[in-house]
């Protein structure tokens, strides 16, 4: 492997329509799945298992990307890609945490029986994913101070984008990404995916519950027709009507929760932003 391009995160901020995209690149080497965890809770699992996921002949070749979003929540990416040796860049796509927990809120209820109230999944936000979980208080979450450690850490090899430039310029932003990649201009409105994808689906629904379940996931990749198995996957990442704050019952309590903040703080006058 001679470079990669690490998408950070944020979760519920248009990384499943990145990856859409990217897979179609012909320079770019992507992982059998969207989201390896590698850094975070794979991490135990080593090295050689991490370049396994990747051909042989596209890490040798293409630029890698790892697209896993939970690294902006999980406190252990700094310290495990410390021991990373290939070169590599960040980005990360921030949403304003207002939207971004309405959006994660109407994640859940679409495969979470008996969802609780906003309030007590503010204080208890658990993710499950293959690997293990991870538990978060978003009343105390440092949303700024996530993105300064990254500006810390990768001055010089950083791309902020906002997320409401991939509403508005979605080629745009495909575009920027090539560029801070290193690889060549191939998207256009002819070749790129410009949709909104994994959009919430705003109530439970058992395909999406059961989509959730390891063993499952494994048991789809290894024996489902890759037909079947992409109609399965184009329903859950590309139905339902995506949410936003203004339009949920608890709109109140999250907007004087979370404040507007990224783009006080970094998009006054630029959407992206290399750093």
């Amino acid at each position: 492997m001679k470079k990669m391009v690490i998408v950070a995160g944020m979760p519920r901020a248009g990384t499943t329509w990145l990856y859409y995209n990217l897979v179609k690149h012909p320079q770019a080497a992507m992982p059998k799945f969207k989201e390896t965890f590698f850094f975070g809770s794979n991490f135990k699992r080593g090295f050689e298992w991490y370049y396994s996921l990747y051909s042989e002949h596209d890490i040798d070749n293409k630029v890698a990307f790892d697209i896993s979003p939970n690294y902006y929540l999980d406190p252990n990416f700094f310290k495990n890609v410390s021991q990373f040796d290939v070169d590599h860049k960040v980005v990360l796509i921030l949403r304003e945490p207002a939207e971004w927990v309405s959006s994660l809120y109407s994640q859940f209820k679409s495969f979470t029986p008996n969802m609780p109230s906003v309030e007590d999944y503010l204080q208890k936000f658990q993710i499950d994913f293959d690997g293990g979980k991870q538990i978060i208080n978003l009343n105390d979450f440092d949303f700024s101070g996530v993105v300064e450690k990254f500006i810390n850490r990768y001055h010089g090899k950083l791309l902020l984008i906002n997320f409401d430039e991939i509403k508005t310029n979605p080629i745009r932003v495909l575009n920027e990404i090539e560029k801070f990649a290193g690889i060549d201009a191939y998207f256009d409105p002819s070749s790129a995916y410009v949709k909104p994808v994994n959009v919430s689906i705003p109530k439970f629904d058992i395909i999406a519950y059961l989509s959730t379940k390891p063993l499952l996931r494994k048991l789809v990749r290894a024996y489902v027709p890759s037909p079947v198995r992409d109609k399965l996957i184009d329903y859950l990442y590309k139905v339902g009507k995506e949410t936003d704050v203004k339009n949920m019952p608890d709109k109140v309590v999250l907007e004087n929760k979370f404040k507007p903040l990224y783009v006080e703080e970094y998009f006054k006058k630029e959407n992206i932003l290399h750093l």
